[in-house]
């Protein structure tokens, strides 16, 4: 097994509207992640978790913001992504 880490592409502050890039590594379970469960979340199309876990991020960024509704917040962060190193 290979180590990954979880790189955002776009990060948000709740009291601000501007945006930064930052890395995040991940701690515990999810430091070391096989190549079947790396490639589940780098697929975009049906099956892959990408889009499930950009969705889950965006959210737990979003945390504490005044914006509390979830289209308003995706077309807000519409460029929001999420990348995978290993």
């Amino acid at each position: 097994m290979q180590q990954a880490k979880i790189v955002t592409g776009t990060s948000l502050r709740a009291d601000s509207d501007e945006t930064v890039d930052a890395e995040v590594w991940p701690e515990g379970s999810l430091e070391v992640l096989s190549q079947v469960e790396m490639e589940q979340l780098r697929q975009h199309g049906e099956g892959g978790l990408h889009e499930v876990l950009r969705r889950s991020i965006l959210a737990v960024l979003n945390t504490g913001s005044d914006l509390d509704d979830t289209r308003a917040v995706l077309e807000k962060y519409k460029d929001f992504e999420v990348g995978f190193l290993q």
